[in-house]
């Protein structure tokens, strides 16, 4: 199956009875080190916690920051960031080994009217390439996102050949037909 997005067209895999998208490449560059020192300190986060940043863009782009822990991720106070200084800011920590999750995954998305996105393939897609480039990626990960607003979102990770592909569970509310 296949899908048009703001990337272009996108493989939908559909084999294992679930569905996982076929990950768009990811420009992994630098973060400018002004943006992170303005995201740190606006979200009051000690540099001591930081493993890695990166600017991630597989279309969207964004400021994408490795945190020592995933308690590290869910303790950052996402109403510190506003619209229009801050746009999205995705962060991502590790769970400790033998939890369910692999990782913890936030967005915080001031530029959407809301505070943090509940559940985003594209970023789980750009930190895929990103753990994929560290050597993080050898197995597939299960991530936890929307944890801090109530949520229970899990993405699933998983390298196939050259490819990655990114999964979930979803819940259809609409079905239909278009005839052309």
């Amino acid at each position: 199956m296949r899908q048009e997005c703001g990337i272009g067209i996108v493989d939908i895999d559909v084999a294992d009875g679930g569905l996982a998208f076929v990950a768009p490449p990811t420009t992994i560059e630098p973060l400018e080190e002004s943006q992170l020192r303005a995201i740190t300190e606006a979200l009051g986060i000690d540099p001591g916690v930081i493993v890695r940043s990166a600017r991630l863009d597989n279309g969207p782009v964004f400021p994408a920051i490795h945190l020592t822990s995933a308690d590290d991720v869910l303790a950052l106070d996402s109403s510190r960031v506003r619209w229009p200084t801050f746009d999205a800011i995705g962060f991502i920590g590790p769970h400790p080994t033998g939890s369910e999750c692999d990782y913890e995954v936030r967005l915080l998305s001031p530029s959407s009217g809301m505070s943090e996105d509940p559940i985003t393939g594209s970023l789980n897609a750009a930190l895929a390439f990103w753990l994929r480039e560290a050597g993080l990626l050898e197995e597939p990960l299960t991530v936890s996102q929307g944890t801090a607003i109530g949520r229970h979102g899990r993405v699933y990770i998983r390298p196939w050949d050259d490819r990655i592909l990114i999964g979930g569970d979803t819940n259809i509310l609409i079905e239909g037909t278009l005839s052309f």
